[in-house]
């Protein structure tokens, strides 16, 4: 299996944590009942809630992309090692990136994001046959 398809079903993973992580940061700001509720007049989210939810909309801004490029590196035949590399590299930065965005970590969540993109751009070599 090609190591961008491991990466793949890690990354399935990643998204089940980012959104229990939104999930359980939101019941605890607005309760049990009300989170159980039609939700028809939801609260302004509070600091980490609001975070939470940007984290999760962030990592799903991004994650199109990257299935998008396991699918074309595994159609074309075209994993490389340096293909793998980014793909791993995507992975950790992006579970880095849920705690650095909740806790506040402004510089360094940017910093984890542009390595994210890195990542998506050395897998983004490998369909061009570099």
């Amino acid at each position: 299996m090609a190591p961008e398809i491991t990466v793949l079903l890690w990354s399935i993973v990643l998204a089940f944590v980012y959104l229990v992580i939104h999930g359980q940061i939101m019941r605890m700001q607005v309760g049990f009942r009300p989170d159980n509720s039609n939700r028809d007049h939801d609260p302004e989210p509070n600091l980490y809630s609001g975070r939470a939810m940007r984290a999760l909309r962030n990592f799903l801004e991004t994650y199109p992309v990257f299935i998008a490029l396991v699918v074309v590196l595994a159609l074309t035949h075209r994993s490389t090692g340096l293909t793998g590399w980014g793909a791993w590299i995507w992975l950790a930065a992006r579970t880095l990136y849920l705690p650095a965005y909740i806790f506040g970590f402004g510089r360094s969540r940017s910093a984890i994001w542009m390595i994210s993109l890195a990542g998506l751009g050395l897998m983004l070599i490998g369909p061009f046959g570099y």
